[in-house]
Formats: structure tokens, sequence, C-alpha cells
């Protein structure tokens, strides 16, 4: 789905879903998914404290931010992701591993990002987005130009931007804007072994294939 006003970039894959993950959409919606609305988001409006916020884009079945939230249960943790079985997944692993510091959002992450206020993100995960590897759909790559114009508004100074892919195109794509783009500085890994002993299942997937994962850590400066 690509809307040429708010320049969205996603497509809702359909998928099938379990028992499990049905029941946790029907139960623990309400407690976990935010409703963002049509105004400017106010980050205090979704979380009962003050913490540094992170924010992972397109989770995916969520194992990464479940993680992530158990590593770090000081800071308030947003989840962006439009495949229903992956919200039900994650809603489900934080209902059953009692971790209360997610929270997800069910659409679009660019017409999100843009109701952000200033300065108010500490990080960005963008792990292994589609590469949209046709020439017609490059247009829906998540990671351009305007995407780090929204970025470098919310992040705070010296916020990070993470991202990981094993499309070698895009690497190439995603490290050109960034070092292009004057509120980032920062650094380009690629390896073709495990990097690191937890893997994502599209990194192990990419690395099984003999894809090169080119990991990428950025700062927004200034």
């Amino acid at each position: 789905m690509v809307d040429a006003n708010e320049g969205r970039v996603y497509v809702r894959r359909r998928g099938r879903m379990t028992a499990a993950q049905v029941r946790a959409v029907e139960t623990l919606w309400d407690r976990y998914v935010v409703d963002p609305g049509d105004d400017r988001v106010a980050i205090d409006g979704i979380y009962p404290r003050e913490a540094p916020l992170g924010l992972e884009i397109g989770f995916g079945m969520g194992r990464e931010l479940a993680e992530w939230a158990r590593e770090a249960p000081d800071w308030n943790l947003l989840g962006i992701e439009v495949y229903r079985p992956g919200i039900g997944a994650l809603l489900n692993a934080c209902d059953t591993t009692g971790i209360e510091n997610v929270r997800v959002v069910d659409g679009d992450a660019v017409s999100f990002l843009k109701r952000l206020g200033d300065e108010v993100v500490n990080e960005v995960r963008v792990l292994f987005p589609d590469p949209w590897p046709k020439k017609r759909h490059h247009r829906r790559r998540l990671v351009n130009a305007s995407f780090l114009d929204v970025l470098a508004r919310v992040l705070v100074p010296d916020g990070e931007v993470l991202v990981a892919t094993d499309w070698q195109p895009y690497a190439d794509e995603i490290a050109f804007v960034f070092e292009d783009h004057a509120a980032f500085r920062g650094e380009r890994r690629d390896h073709v072994e495990a990097a690191h002993s937890r893997l994502t299942p599209f990194e192990r997937k990419g690395l099984a294939a003999g894809h090169t994962v080119s990991d990428f850590r950025f700062r927004r400066i200034g």
C-alpha cells in the first residue's frame, strides 16, 4: 500500500494466525496496542513513566523487540508493525513473560513518526526491512532521504539508528543516504558469518543463503 499524501511504504501482508495469536489479539489488544489517532502523538500519554524511548520499525514476529524489552526494563519500547500474526505473537510473548514496557502501533511507521514531537526518541531499530528488489518498487523502500529527515527531527542528540539488511543493493543505497545526510554519522559493517550469538530469523536465513549481511549504526549529531 502506498499513499502519495502520507508517503506510506508498507504493504499489509496477510498471514494465517495461530489460535494463540488470535486469542492474544482479542484479549490483549487494549492493553498493549496504541491508537495514535490523527493528531500529534504525546508519548507521555502512552507510558505511565518517563524513560528513554526505543522504537523498532517492522518488528516481524516480535522476538527481537521482546528480547530488547527484557534486556532494558528501564526503557519504554514501541514496536510498529502491520503484520497481524506478528502483532499477535508479540502480545502473547509480552503477556506470558510479564513484559510491561512494550507498546505497539498497528500502522504505517512514517505517518506515525511525523506526528511525534521533536527529540523524543533515543534509539530506532530497523532490522531487515523489505528490500523491494524490483526497480519499479524501489519507491516503497523505507530507508530513504525523507525518512532520515523525519528521524533527525524525532531523535534526541546522540540518538542512534540501527539498520540491518542482507540485500546488498539496498545496503549500498542505505549507506549513501545516511552518509549524504548532514544529521548522521556512523559506520557500516559487512559480514558473511554470524557476528553475534543471537540472530534474527531474517539474518539466519540470509547467512544460510550465502548473503552478506550489512549492519549500520548511525548517531544523530548536532
